[in-house]
């Protein structure tokens, strides 16, 4: 059975934090990251925009 990705949001204020979370997902199949966020404003839009299953 082929199951849609799990949609993922990162957000955080540090691009290098960003960065290394991105580098520890990017191979996971099961996953699909959605886009990136850098503050708190940014990310509610986001969510309210994309409806991610999770938020890193």
């Amino acid at each position: 059975m082929n199951n849609p990705p799990i949609r993922a949001l990162i957000a955080d204020d540090e691009a290098l934090a960003r960065k290394f979370i991105r580098r520890m997902l990017k191979d996971d199949r099961d996953l699909e990251i959605i886009g990136e966020c850098s503050n708190g404003k940014e990310t509610a839009a986001m969510i309210r925009k994309h409806n991610p299953d999770v938020v890193f």
